[in-house]
């Protein structure tokens, strides 16, 4: 699909750019204002547009009485994205023939939600299997690289998972369902934190992710249907110890070789028979995947992924850090994601707000966590501008990139 954005913020329109990517939708083109957004849909196909309401050149809503004027763009759905949230504002831009409203700073939930709502792409009925298989493998972690939090790391052999790709293995339908069911309701109950999981059937790639990954991999599950489950199992018990949880799921336990459970008993690996998986992930997700919470006396909160291995930021240390600023319910106002360069600033100076630095002074270079800055610590009564709101919680999903010690 042909997406058009037009927003003259270029931090959020890297943001939306973003969200967009990790929804499946590559084929973007970028508008910093109105006229340039309209010069591009005269010559060019477009699927979809995308549009800020306040822009210099040509507004949104001037944007959208040109597309709804032309007869060749006039059927264009148009989502405008925009802070103007009154309900006076809103009756105007349903007048003027906008499809859908999104209220910034958003989710990328909430942009899927409006872009299935507009396209008509909406979840209807069960789809065909493959077709499931398929959406199970677009939106696992291999696809999508760039989320931030812990994952399963799931391994099927290449006959199970072509079956699967196929749409002919009801076993791996039900059981990634139950999967990204349960990650999807996490998800909600902690925003922000981008649980996934990741589905890998070539046992090359298996065995480089468990050594060049640190603890972002909150556990692995490994189907016993084939032999090499059992080496693979080992070699992450020889890696990690105890520290990545390993499940082994067979179909049956009576049915296991004495080859197999001598391979099991060697390291504490947890064999469950696959019907029963569907009533034990969630208790087996939120034991393993959730972080163990960081409480500090100022109410700051630390979720921490992955553990730093270098030097902790002291005063007076210079730090280079990645970040994704958002509300509490995960809506994204700042990212340096959308330049790729981290930000730099020198602890101690009042260059960012309170509660970030406090929560970056608790890691070490290399660490990955999620900061959670309550009110006081962040933009207190008087919020910023029209980005964040009064009274506000903060989150940070931070990387810790480096520190230079103060000289």
């Amino acid at each position: 699909m042909k997406i058009m954005l037009a927003e003259d913020s270029k931090t959020m329109r890297g943001l939306i750019l973003i969200m967009l990517h990790r929804l499946g939708y590559k084929d973007v083109t970028e508008a910093s204002n109105g006229k340039e957004a309209w010069k591009h849909l005269r010559t060019h196909n477009c699927d979809l547009l995308i549009t800020d309401w306040n822009m210099p050149e040509l507004s949104g809503i001037e944007l959208l009485q040109k597309v709804r004027q032309d007869t060749q763009l006039a059927d264009l759905p148009v989502i405008m994205l925009t802070s103007r949230n009154s309900r006076e504002d809103i009756v105007n831009a349903v007048k003027s023939g906008i499809n859908n409203y999104l209220v910034k700073p958003c989710n990328t939930s909430q942009l899927e939600e409006k872009i299935d709502t507009v396209m008509g792409t909406a979840k209807k009925g069960a789809s065909p299997p493959a077709q499931q298989a398929q959406q199970f493998i677009n939106n696992s972690r291999k696809e999508r690289e760039g989320d931030f939090g812990p994952y399963v790391l799931c391994y099927e052999a290449p006959t199970d998972y072509e079956a699967f790709t196929l749409g002919k293995s009801e076993n791996l339908l039900a059981m990634y369902q139950d999967l990204t069911t349960t990650l999807g309701n996490l998800n909600r109950q902690f925003p922000g934190m981008e649980m996934g999981y990741w589905i890998e059937h070539d046992s090359k790639e298996f065995t480089r992710l468990i050594k060049t990954t640190s603890q972002q991999i909150g556990l692995a599950i490994i189907n016993l249907h084939r032999t090499e489950g059992i080496a693979l199992s080992h070699f992450i018990g020889l890696k990690y110890r105890d520290e990545v949880p390993t499940f082994l799921l067979c179909d049956s336990l009576p049915m296991l070789t004495q080859e197999q459970k001598a391979g099991i008993t060697k390291f504490k690996q947890q064999v469950i028979e696959r019907e029963k998986l569907a009533s034990q992930v969630e208790n087996i997700l939120r034991k393993h995947l959730i972080p163990q919470t960081k409480t500090f006396p100022s109410d700051l909160k630390l979720f921490e992924i992955v553990k730093g291995t270098g030097i902790q930021p002291v005063e007076g240390a210079r730090v280079k850090v990645h970040y994704v600023g958002m509300l509490e319910d995960g809506s994204v106002f700042d990212s340096s994601h959308t330049t790729g360069v981290p930000l730099q600033f020198v602890m101690g100076q009042n260059q960012v707000v309170a509660g970030l630095q406090k929560g970056l002074a608790q890691m070490n270079q290399g660490g990955r966590a999620q900061i959670v800055v309550p009110p006081h610590s962040a933009y207190g009564q008087e919020g910023y501008e029209d980005i964040i709101p009064p009274d506000s919680t903060l989150m940070f999903n931070v990387e810790l990139v480096e520190v230079t010690a103060p000289k």
